[in-house]
């Protein structure tokens, strides 16, 4: 009994400090050892599990070198703004260590320390970005070869095009000598050029031409009705333009502006079409009056010889009838009735 009484003291005072049985001295410092994360970060711990050392992270940042400083293997350069170290551990592709320059653009894996900096696992030495397209305008001259693969010349500089090259309406049989052009090219790093794309450039078309006379040879039903003007025939569609009358009012015999293109496929597209009115006929009796009388609006009118009478339908245009005196020019319209010698005035100019 006296022994399994001493047995369970000892059980119990082994599970009350949490040991195996066996007793030792506490440590008179933390014992740390060296630890990693799963996302790749190191440090050390100590041995009640607190967290002592630096964390780091993988990090990669491509762009170009400037600030460098040190000696390879130890240099030390910014990217993006972003401090990069070198070591002896550090691995080079395409160049090495001694190629690290200002203005060098590399790529650069790594992993960022407690400073802030990334010490560098690897760096790339990436090639230069390529230029920008160059755009060359003008006259196509020296063309040989078969599209795809045609060679050019356009503003003294020769161009030869491929099966990538792009072109605008036509495609590359649009491409002829004498006509103008834009191309699109690229340095290659071989000191050439790409022809990335070819548009050719439409000339200009024609400034309309007016072509006046008068109508003959009139045939169709607007608004699409054929006819000549000076020599000329013209044949009008839903869109030609008309002035007053619209296109009802071109017949034979009345005297017309005809305002056409040149169209690219040689023919001539009528624009517009105005009529000219013919002028107004000149008036029955003209000149200076020599003598007045009666009471406007009737009154009598003589100029030499001739005598006209006015009415309540006489217009008057210029000045009014009471304006109408002896020495006044005037122009007088109407009609005389056969065998009178009077004209009844329909209007009456006053100038």
């Amino acid at each position: 009994m006296k022994r399994i009484g001493f047995l369970m003291v000892a059980a119990a005072l082994t599970a009350a400090c949490g040991g195996s049985g066996e007793t030792s001295a506490p440590p008179t410092s933390p014992v740390t050892t060296s630890s990693a994360t799963a996302n790749g970060s190191s440090g050390t711990s100590s041995a009640d599990g607190t967290k002592t050392g630096t964390t780091t992270r993988a990090e990669g940042i491509t762009g170009t070198i400037s600030d460098i400083a040190g000696a390879c293997p130890n240099v030390t350069f910014k990217v993006e703004g972003k401090v990069v170290k070198t070591d002896s551990a550090t691995t080079y592709v395409e160049k090495g260590c001694a190629d690290l320059k200002d203005g060098v653009r590399v790529g650069v894996m790594g992993t960022t320390q407690a400073d802030g900096s990334v010490l560098a696992k690897q760096v790339k030495f990436a090639p230069p970005p390529p230029p920008p397209p160059a755009l060359t305008e003008g006259t196509v001259s020296a063309l040989s070869g078969t599209c795809p693969a045609i060679t050019f010349t356009v503003a003294g500089k020769t161009f030869t095009t491929d099966a990538q090259t792009r072109y605008g309406d036509g495609g590359c049989a649009a491409v002829q000598n004498g006509v103008k052009v834009v191309v699109q090219s690229q340095a290659t790093t071989a000191g050439g050029a790409r022809v990335l794309a070819v548009k050719v450039i439409p000339p200009p078309p024609p400034p309309p031409a007016l072509t006046e006379g008068t109508v003959s040879a009139l045939s169709g039903t607007c608004p699409t009705i054929t006819f000549t003007v000076a020599s000329k025939t013209f044949t009008t569609d839903a869109q030609t333009r008309y002035g007053d009358g619209g296109c009802a009012a071109v017949q034979n015999g009345v005297k017309v502006v005809v305002q056409s293109q040149a169209t690219t496929a040689g023919g001539t597209r009528v624009l517009a079409v105005k009529v000219i009115p013919p002028p107004p006929p000149p008036p029955a009796l003209s000149g200076e009056v020599t003598a007045v009388t009666g009471t406007c609006p009737a009154i009598t009118i003589t100029l030499g010889t001739k005598v006209a009478v006015t009415s309540a339908a006489t217009v008057f245009t210029g000045k009014t009838c009471a304006d109408v005196k002896v020495g006044s020019k005037v122009g007088i319209y109407g009609t005389i009735a056969a065998g009178a010698t009077t004209l009844t005035a329909t209007k009456v100019v006053i100038r």
